[in-house]
């Protein structure tokens, strides 16, 4: 019996992502930082963790999964908020976390959105940063790039 070695490749990748679906995904979150911001803007960086899976692993095929938790820590509605993560290179990923005049992100509350940030090179010594802007409800823009401390 011939394999046809063209195809192998392929067969590779489609056991691999079954093996991620068979695994699963837990909420259980390995901290890459827990370092609170200072109070002088209007969001707290909660955390930035990885996701880990169910048999102990925290990269899926292409890159980590990542999740920023954030806080509005102001006394006023967020109704713009741009998050990236930036690794310490050219790749900077952004996320998405739905904030709007319509859906706006309220005093004291918490907000997190994840991503598969493909090609990522998390852990030994990867540097980081969180680029952060975004409009309050009195029009008040802020801006500010967050890094964690050693």
């Amino acid at each position: 019996m011939r394999m046809n070695l063209h195809a192998a490749p392929g067969l590779l990748i489609i056991l691999a992502i079954m093996l991620v679906f068979i695994a699963g995904c837990t909420s259980t979150t390995t901290s890459l930082s827990t370092q609170p911001l200072a109070t002088q803007y209007p969001i707290e960086i909660v955390s930035i963790s990885e996701i880990t899976y169910e048999n102990g692993g925290t990269v899926a095929p292409g890159g980590p999964t990542i999740k920023i938790t954030l806080k509005n820590i102001s006394e006023e509605p967020i109704v713009t908020l741009n998050v990236t993560l930036e690794e310490g290179g050219p790749r900077s990923f952004d996320y998405d976390f739905d904030v709007n005049t319509s859906n706006p992100l309220f005093p004291n509350e918490r907000i997190s959105s994840e991503r598969r940030c493909i090609g990522g090179g998390w852990g030994g010594g990867i540097t980081y940063a969180i680029s952060v802007n975004g409009t309050m409800l009195n029009g008040e823009n802020f801006a500010f790039v967050w890094e964690p401390s050693d």
